[in-house]
Order: C-alpha cells, then sequence, then structure tokens
C-alpha cells in the first residue's frame, strides 16, 4: 500500500475512462479503494495520508429526465392492474404521492390517517419523515385494501413481511409497452423511479412553487428540485401575465414610483 500513489490513481482513473467505463463505475471503484485505506489507517496497519483524498472524482449526472405523459401513465396503470393488483396499486401510489419504492414496501396501516388524507412517510432515504396526501384515487385504493387487511404492512410479500425488492411484473410491461425501445440514455429509460418524478413534474406543471415541491419530495436541498424549473415556464408567463393586467387597471393596484 506505500507504494501506490496518486500517479497511479491517476493511471489508473484515466485507463478506465479510455475503457469506455461510466463515471459512476469510476467513481465506485475509487472510493472503495479509499475505503481500504480509511480502513487500514484507522487500524494502524498503514500509516499516512489517504492517496484517494487528492484524486478529483468524476462528476456523474444521473439525475431523471424521463416523465411519463398522462396517457401513458394511464396505459402503464391499466395493463400493470392485468398482471398484479398490488403492483398497479404501488405504482399508483408513487404517481400520486411522488414516494419513493422502498418508502412504499416499508408503509404500514398506523402510517395512514384517512381522517385528514395524509400519509406518514418514514424511514425515507433522507432519514427525515415527511407527509404525503392521498388524492381521492389514493384514498379509495387504501381503503379498499384495508378491507383485504392481513398484516400490519400495506403491501406485504407472500410472507407477511414487508416487500423488499420490486416484482419483475414493473420492468416486464414497461418492455411489453416499449417505453425504453431504443432508449441508450439511463436516464431516459422508464424505470419505477421515473413515477416520482412524474409526480413532481405534474406538481411543477400545475403550478406548485418549487419550494413546495422540496418539501412534498422531501428533498433536504432546493438543488434537487431545480431541474423542474424550466417545466414552470408558463406558470411564470401566467404570473407576469396576471401583474400587466392588474397593472394596467384604472386604479393601479400595484403602484410604482413616480418619477422625478
Amino acid at each position: 500500500m506505500k507504494e501506490i500513489t496518486i500517479f497511479d490513481l491517476e493511471k489508473l482513473k484515466n485507463k478506465m475512462g479510455k475503457a469506455g467505463k461510466s463515471p459512476k463505475t469510476i467513481q465506485h471503484v475509487l472510493a472503495t479503494i479509499r475505503q481500504v485505506f480509511n480502513r487500514a489507517i484507522n487500524t494502524d496497519i498503514f500509516t499516512g495520508p489517504n492517496p484517494v483524498s487528492k484524486i478529483k472524482f468524476p462528476k456523474i449526472n444521473n439525475q431523471r429526465i424521463r416523465f411519463l405523459n398522462n396517457s401513458e401513465a394511464e396505459l402503464l396503470l391499466e395493463v400493470i392492474k392485468e398482471k398484479s393488483e398490488q403492483v398497479h396499486d404501488m405504482v399508483l401510489l408513487s404517481l400520486h404521492t411522488g414516494m419513493r419504492a422502498k418508502e412504499i414496501f416499508q408503509l404500514m396501516w398506523r402510517n395512514i390517517d384517512f381522517e385528514n388524507d395524509m400519509i406518514h412517510v418514514v424511514d425515507t432515504k433522507n432519514t427525515e419523515s415527511r407527509y404525503a396526501y392521498m388524492s381521492d384515487t389514493v384514498k379509495e385504493m387504501l381503503q379498499i385494501n384495508l378491507q383485504k387487511k392481513t398484516t400490519d404492512f400495506i403491501f406485504p410479500d407472500s410472507n407477511g413481511n414487508p416487500t423488499k425488492y420490486l416484482s419483475k411484473t414493473f420492468p416486464r410491461v414497461v418492455e411489453d409497452l416499449g417505453f425504453n425501445n431504443d432508449v441508450t440514455d439511463d436516464r431516459n429509460k422508464v424505470v419505477f423511479h421515473t413515477l416520482r418524478h412524474t409526480f413532481a413534474s405534474w406538481q411543477v406543471q400545475g403550478g406548485m412553487d418549487l419550494y413546495t415541491l422540496q418539501k412534498l419530495m422531501g428533498h433536504k436541498s432546493f438543488q434537487m428540485v431545480q431541474r423542474y424549473a424550466h417545466l414552470a415556464t408558463d406558470n411564470l408567463k401566467k404570473a407576469t401575465l396576471i401583474f400587466n393586467r392588474l397593472y394596467n387597471e384604472k386604479e393601479k393596484i400595484i403602484p410604482f414610483p413616480k418619477k422625478a
């Protein structure tokens, strides 16, 4: 380990890049090496600075671009329902609330507040609980499932435990519908997380501001929702038209200082 230098690591990084390895793979390799050195340092097997700390990791842009339109979402729900009622309900819940797959898997009946149409989302990716709000369609779906309740989990596996993995039904239906035909960029591929991205995109297109969306999605940083800003252009235009209308009214509701 003492013979490994920063130059060696840069050479490794460049070699992987020339071999066509993705930035994510290169990051993973460098992170693994960093962990090995950290472990060796913490156990006094190795002394000195971690050479990986001076290596610049390649940047990754893996933000989802693709989101479903209304027709695609309706078609997806229709076909999936014929294959699996449970997967259909999971898809519906994610489309209407923006919940992640893991959050849905862990969802329990005690997290549902039918009186206030709220879902308490716990065990989130950011370890901070939040609330999702039920549409009429989601509320009806959950009430139907409540009548068939067998465990504390809303979407249990065959043993009554929380689901751990997404059913293969979803990717199979997506493939059958041809949503990913000729798509080479992973960011444009339809996966389960696309449903969460679709929810966010629809909300912004419907007029929701980005700050509210950040809280609804459970993002820690505002930067995470800025990717949806371009979808709000129509809303900004409408806001400007409202401003113009108010300013041009006789009573001048919005006063401007007079010129000197």
